[in-house]
């Protein structure tokens, strides 16, 4: 029996792995950004989101996918909003906007097929959601630091930023699922590991 280690399997192999399994109508393909693996809309939004004019009364919330983000969300905007649970009712993508959910999930084609399809506007365009929101906001995303906007990696402004990490055997499992349930991802759990061994998922770098 030939056991397949992360170091046997070659980049052709990945990338096969990664577009047959983890492409479908709203994730057409893949591109690598500065070593970071992104869906293919993220270069339209790539030169926005660098230039992005940071405003310093804003708190980032950054961290990999599934490593408790929405909590961290929850709590963050409960503490900034004096624990108004009345306002927190509204759906917290409204409360606490995902800058790039635009590049993870590109319904443009689905509402050209599908008659009286119209996801919400943070998602159909969510860095002009995010600008259309009062500050101070609370921010999430999963951009590691070599994409964020150049005024947070200069330092010439410095919002409150939350930093999130996991253990990664049980970030992997939870992105699994994840990924199954949410983002159209049909292969294996082996297959799946492999991809984010080698970081080759979304928002993974090597």
């Amino acid at each position: 029996m030939v056991i397949e280690t992360i170091e046997s399997v070659s980049e052709a192999r990945l990338d096969a792995i990664l577009q047959k399994y983890f492409t479908n109508s709203f994730r057409m393909g893949y591109i690598s950004v500065d070593g970071v693996t992104m869906p293919v809309r993220y270069r339209e939004m790539e030169e926005e989101i660098f230039n992005w004019k940071v405003n310093e009364e804003d708190v980032w919330i950054c961290s990999f996918p599934k490593t408790g983000t929405t909590w961290t969300q929850e709590m963050a905007w409960m503490i900034m909003n004096d624990m108004d649970f009345e306002r927190a009712k509204v759906n917290l993508g409204v409360r606490s906007p995902f800058l790039e959910v635009s590049a993870l999930f590109d319904f443009r084609n689905s509402m050209k097929e599908i008659p009286g399809f119209e996801p919400p506007p943070f998602l159909k365009n969510s860095l002009q959601f995010v600008k259309n929101q009062p500050s101070p906001l609370c921010l999430k995303t999963h951009l590691p630091f070599n994409l964020l906007p150049r005024d947070i990696q200069s330092g010439s402004k410095k919002p409150k930023m939350i930093y999130i990490s996991r253990n990664p055997k049980d970030t992997c499992t939870s992105y699994y699922h994840h990924s199954k349930l949410l983002e159209g991802y049909t292969g294996n759990f082996q297959d799946f590991c492999k991809l984010f061994l080698a970081g080759k998922l979304t928002l993974s770098d090597i």
